[in-house]
């Protein structure tokens, strides 16, 4: 699979993990903790929408639910290219 971004991404540790950056906004996280593969931002109403799917569910960092993320397991990760498109949508709104 190969997806062209029209735009810069940067990478910087973040959550355990490495984030992937967008104007300055994250966009996603590889991540290593309890079984969660990728991390992916996609807002709050896009979260409220979309789950439950297979293979995601929301961001629980300390035992509190975070708002607006998602965390994809193995399953999860089959469908990454659905979740990114969701976070770039969800980036491009930040910058409107």
């Amino acid at each position: 699979m190969k997806i062209i971004f029209a735009f810069t991404i940067v990478t910087k540790k973040m959550f355990g993990g490495l984030a992937f950056m967008v104007h300055g906004k994250m966009l996603a996280t590889a991540s290593g903790r309890d079984g969660v593969m990728v991390m992916v931002r996609i807002g709050k109403e896009r979260q409220d929408a979309l789950l439950p799917a297979s293979g995601a569910s929301v961001t629980v960092m300390k035992g509190i639910p975070q708002k607006g993320y998602v965390d994809l397991d193995e399953e999860g990760v089959k469908a990454l290219s659905f979740w990114i498109k969701e976070a770039i949508a969800f980036n491009d709104e930040l910058m409107t």
